[in-house]
């Protein structure tokens, strides 16, 4: 609460990963319905950013961010992101978007 869609951002990539970015354009946000895949009475709307990391190489790579073991960052090309590879609908159509803009 307080803070716009890029204040946030920002922030959660310095509490998250430690790094500061830049928000270059705004790439995509779903213009249909959306359920939630834990809450059945809660809709997503979701925005994806296009972000440059300016200390992209302080981003721990193939280490979990998270004791659970649950988060963990990989680094993809573009050209071989693949949809299946996603869990969630939303980011299974933006990476498909990706892929189809590079």
């Amino acid at each position: 609460k307080g803070e716009g869609l890029g204040d946030c951002l920002r922030r959660g990539f310095h509490e998250e990963l430690n790094v500061e970015i830049e928000l270059l354009n705004h790439f995509y946000v779903n213009d249909f319905l959306q359920v939630s895949a834990f809450n059945d009475e809660d809709q997503l709307i979701s925005f994806y950013y296009l972000v440059d990391c300016k200390n992209i190489q302080a981003i721990p790579v193939d280490q979990y961010l998270s004791h659970d073991h649950k988060q963990k960052v990989k680094w993809v090309k573009i050209e071989e992101l693949k949809k299946i590879d996603f869990t969630f609908p939303l980011d299974r159509i933006v990476a498909q978007q990706l892929a189809e803009s590079f």
